[in-house]
């Protein structure tokens, strides 16, 4: 696994997206006992706009720290960067 200078931060958010859409998904169900909540869906919608928003975030990250770590240049951080932000 590359990176490193910010202790892979990047994947504790791409786990933080997943696990926000995993509650999502878990809605209105029992879930080791206890009853899931669920949402309104203007609020469920915008928690699953969050997590696809982190993911974003994540994937941005996860090039910043392979470039401070050397595992990429800058001409290479600026492709990657430029592909995650295309529409």
């Amino acid at each position: 696994m590359s990176g490193g200078s910010f202790d892979y931060a990047y994947a504790r958010m791409h786990e933080f997206a997943d696990d926000l859409r995993c509650k999502l998904a878990q809605q209105g169900q029992v879930v080791d006992g206890w009853k899931v909540g669920t949402w309104e869906p203007a609020v469920a919608t915008k928690l699953a706009e969050i997590a696809a928003l982190v993911d974003h975030a994540a994937k941005l990250a996860r090039e910043a720290e392979w470039l401070y770590s050397g595992d990429t240049g800058e001409d290479t951080f600026t492709e990657r960067v430029a592909k995650i932000n295309a529409p």
